[in-house]
């Protein structure tokens, strides 16, 4: 949930991107790509995604709204008078109250309408963490965007997916304490990696942003004790991928290091 952290957090500022290096800025035009039907993919890093979302998608809807002004003008509407342009209201479709918590704290304005797919059934579990997150991150995008009503259009949808990887293996949520357990107590010194993706998408300008970000969580030998599993053992574990909780209480005292995310 680092990395996801990160990122949902940076929803809340996005006017702090034009600071970023020219190089972020090349490296964002260079991944975005026109596709079939006007639809506009971007893919960066999972990071930089939320400022870069608003950012690009408010640029987007400028463009469309500047467009039919100069429509109405030649006509002889002056009638209609474009508005000023204001952060899209935002649907996060994620149970996670990591990820709400994270919005909330930031002061955005979001409702939470989970997206219904059959996870299990998608996706290739045995390699490519990355491509994963970021077809389940799309899928779950692709079920809320199609059970939008039209009022719901001007909202821009935010999903999130997240595996943990462990010696080459993904691991998603636990089936049940003791698999939880099994996960917790194979970290102690030893490391894990968090893989996770946001999908930032607009409908009023078919506009979609998908991000990716690894980080390595290394932790201390300390983790495996018997009595540090048991104070840590709760339902919470069993809402989070590999049972990683990086920002819980007891489990943080034994994180050792972070790199990337």
């Amino acid at each position: 949930s680092q990395g996801a952290a990160l990122s949902l957090w940076m929803l809340s500022a996005p006017i702090a991107l034009p600071v970023a290096s020219a190089s972020h800025w090349a490296d964002f035009k260079h991944r975005s790509q026109r596709h079939k039907g006007g639809k506009t993919r971007v893919r960066t890093t999972a990071g930089f995604v939320g400022a870069i979302g608003y950012l690009k998608i408010l640029k987007h809807r400028a463009r469309v709204a500047e467009k039919r002004h100069t429509t109405m003008a030649c006509s002889g509407d002056w009638h209609s008078v474009v508005q000023p342009l204001a952060l899209p209201p935002l649907l996060l479709g994620s149970g996670s109250a990591v990820r709400r918590q994270i919005l909330e704290a930031a002061g955005v304005s979001f409702e939470v309408r989970k997206p219904d797919i059959e996870e299990k059934a998608l996706g290739d579990r045995s390699r490519e963490p990355e491509k994963l997150v970021r077809l389940l991150a799309e899928a779950k995008a692709d079920a809320l965007l199609s059970s939008l009503e039209r009022c719901d259009k001007d909202r821009l949808i935010l999903t999130a997916d997240q595996v943990v990887t462990y010696k080459g293996s993904i691991r998603e949520k636990p089936k049940d304490l003791e698999e939880a357990r099994t996960f917790v107590s194979s970290y102690a010194g030893s490391s894990c990696c968090t893989v996770g993706a946001l999908c930032l998408h607009d409908p009023a300008t078919e506009l979609r942003i998908v991000g990716t970000q690894t980080a390595t969580i290394h932790f201390k030998a300390e983790l495996g004790n018997e009595d540090v599993l048991r104070e840590l053992m709760g339902e919470d574990l069993l809402h989070c991928a590999g049972s990683l909780m990086v920002e819980h209480p007891i489990m943080s005292q034994y994180v050792e290091r972070i790199e990337g995310g």
